[in-house]
């Protein structure tokens, strides 16, 4: 009886003994974590800088190779050429450039200040646009560009052409102006011509221009009557509020398509600048899938 009573005790001693080892060890992982978390959160000092960082501001890094291109930047020479000193400079201003932008994210500014929203939408776009922007396209692909769009790659047309218009206030039915054009290609003095029919000229011009002008100075539908006329050639009569117009195309030299070679640095621009905005339209449009939005009735698609 009494060396059971032994054996209990010595179980019992045992069992407690294991339970302040267990708790002990716990006790002893809690404090490593609370320690590692301690030394590691941030606002806390690591001592472990990366090679490739000058410094770490609240853990995020400011590159030595940033710091070597903005002193070569900032004074022209090369990174060996450039003192102590002035290295020091750029590193403050680097530092100091850090620590506002980080501000700047705690306050939240790209929200409220439209320079800020500004600037962060052209550095995205432009981030996005990288690739496209650095990819050359094959020749074979230029080419193919080239051939598709080949309408927009031309010599740039120009013209003389007279504007001559029957005034309202004069008899200006549509007789009388197909009278009067039907003379007008007939007749070889058009300024006597236009004298003895009381025509006006309300934009005169002295000389060629190019199409562009003609079309700025005409408006739309009279450049697009103009564009059909050859040299020499008399317009049918058009109506207008100020009355009825007839053209006299005095000079044509028509746009000629430019060939492959001639058309290249213009194309290849052109291929560039739609591969990126294909690529801001792919991104957007990711964008807008994954985003939460509410949109107003009246804006919704």
């Amino acid at each position: 009886m009494t060396t059971m009573t032994s054996d209990i005790n010595n179980n019992a001693i045992s069992r407690s003994g294991r339970t302040l080892l267990i708790s002990g060890c716990g006790a002893c992982l809690g404090l490593c974590i609370a320690g590692y978390g301690l030394f590691t959160s941030e606002g806390t000092t690591s001592y472990k800088l990366p090679s490739q960082d000058i410094a770490l501001v609240n853990r995020r890094p400011i590159l030595w190779s940033d710091f070597v291109a903005q002193s070569e930047n900032e004074y022209g020479v090369a990174f060996r050429e450039i003192s102590q000193t002035q290295r020091q400079k750029i590193f403050d201003d680097m530092m100091a450039e850090e620590l506002y932008v980080q501000r700047g994210l705690e306050l939240d500014l790209a929200s409220s200040d439209p320079d800020v929203r500004t600037a962060l939408v052209a550095g995205v776009q432009q981030q996005i646009s990288a690739d496209a922007t650095a990819a050359m396209p094959e020749e074979a692909e230029l080419r193919a560009w080239y051939t598709t769009h080949s309408d927009k790659y031309a010599s740039e047309g120009t013209m003389r052409v007279r504007d001559l218009v029957l005034p309202a206030d004069v008899d200006s039915s549509q007789d009388v102006a197909r009278s009067i054009v039907q003379e007008l290609r007939n007749f070889g003095n058009v300024d006597a011509f236009v004298a003895v029919n009381k025509l006006i000229e309300p934009r005169p011009v002295s000389g060629r221009s190019f199409d562009f002008a003609v079309q700025t100075r005409l408006g739309e539908a009279l450049f697009r009557m103009a564009a059909r006329l050859e040299s020499g050639e008399v317009s049918d009569p058009l109506e207008a509020n100020d009355g009825v117009h007839i053209l006299v195309m005095v000079e044509r030299q028509k746009s000629i398509p430019l060939p492959f070679e001639k058309a290249r640095e213009r194309a290849m621009g052109d291929y560039l600048a739609d591969a990126r905005e294909r690529l801001l339209h792919a991104e957007l449009t990711y964008l807008r899938s994954k985003a939460d939005i509410l949109v107003a009735p009246e804006f919704q698609k």
